[in-house]
């Protein structure tokens, strides 16, 4: 390779400019180190060069020399060179203290200085974002494994401490966590209910036996969060009740056909366990839509005459002997219900009473 000659010294209106003598170019003043007459780009290819000269060196130089024996300053004592990490600073290419040492003196660094390297991490993580996500991402896709099975040891060795950690983070955390759960679960709607599908059909067993042990639990905490979703959950209904209106008609249809005598004894427990509830809440309700539903129940029975008089006969020939048993087991009752009917109502039945009377004269 021949060397290039130094270029005439430039005019004087170049003052400011300088000889490389390793690219053998005039480059500006700035690209120059104070005293060095080597540009700085020619500078980093040579120190580059020669850290990968150094580690090739060392390491074969490690490989070379794995046997024998070296002395740890820290603990005192003599171990194999192989438990001695590599180093590139040493005439031996081995660093000074043992692997052990040199462990449990980070282990006491980090704890020592928590604050401070937490306080690094996150500045350097913030200010290089990008290229740590990058990195973790190539590692994690070149090392999948390696990474799962560290993870999975770590939980099982340190299970109450990982719990209580994300107990406490998910509890600071909770409506961020919340947000990104919600728009992760938004862009994934079909890889999620095939996910919730599959679940369910692999773990349809233990699902069913936690139920049955958690009852109490579960029917608390559906109360808790029907309460606090109330409006949403209804409108949700709504929107699936409107839309699928045919569906749920038919599905009605065809378990109210198949599970006829289960539900009529639902229905009879349920009557009699809330009878009080149901007849306090009926007359409450009465009372503060009094008007509103004796309007119903007339305009109804206007319309459907026909109807209502066929269903009383059908109900009244169904139940004769249980009328009779009613009538005569509250025969006190049902006279003064008809006596205060009666006197609410006195005007109103003697005018019918007269029209009747009249209709049968000229008739």
């Amino acid at each position: 390779m021949v060397k290039k000659k130094q270029a005439d010294k430039p005019p004087e209106e170049f003052e400011d400019i300088k000889w490389c003598n390793k690219c053998r170019e005039w480059r500006p003043i700035r690209r120059f180190n104070m005293g060095i007459n080597m540009c700085k780009t020619c500078a980093c290819i040579q120190q580059r060069a020669r850290r990968i000269e150094n580690t090739l060196r060392n390491t074969s130089l490690a490989t070379a020399d794995s046997g024998g024996v070296k002395f740890c300053p820290r603990c005192l004592k003599e171990k194999p060179k192989k438990e001695f990490c590599t180093s590139n600073e040493r005439p031996d290419a081995r660093s000074g203290v043992c692997r052990d040492c040199g462990l449990a003196y980070a282990r006491e660094y980090r704890k020592a200085n928590k604050e401070q390297i937490t306080l690094w991490h996150k500045g350097y993580y913030g200010a290089n974002k990008e290229k740590v996500l990058a990195y973790q991402k190539g590692y994690y896709g070149a090392n999948k494994e390696k990474v799962l099975t560290r993870v999975r040891r770590y939980y099982r060795d340190n299970e109450d401490k990982v719990l209580a950690y994300k107990k406490r983070y998910a509890e600071a955390n909770r409506e961020q966590i919340t947000a990104r759960t919600k728009k992760w679960c938004e862009a994934n709607k079909e890889k999620v209910t095939a996910y919730k599908k599959k679940y369910y059909e692999e773990n349809k067993e233990k699902a069913k036996i936690y139920r049955e042990a958690n009852k109490a639990i579960i029917a608390e905490y559906k109360r808790k969060w029907y309460k606090a979703n109330r409006e949403q959950i209804l409108a949700r209904a709504k929107i699936c009740r409107e839309a699928n209106k045919a569906i749920i008609a038919e599905y009605k249809k065809k378990y109210h056909k198949a599970n006829k005598e289960k539900i009529k004894a639902y229905q009879k427990k349920w009557y009699e366990a809330n009878k009080d509830r149901l007849a306090l809440g009926d007359k409450e309700r009465y009372e503060a839509n009094r008007e509103q539903i004796l309007a119903r129940t007339k305009k109804y029975y206007e319309e459907n005459k026909e109807k209502v008089a066929a269903y009383k006969k059908r109900y009244r020939e169904a139940n004769k002997e249980k009328e009779k048993k009613y009538r005569e087991e509250n025969k006190e009752k049902i006279n003064a219900n008809k006596r205060a009917r009666y006197n609410a109502n006195k005007e109103r039945i003697n005018n019918e009473r007269r029209k009747k009377r009249l209709i049968s004269q000229t008739g």
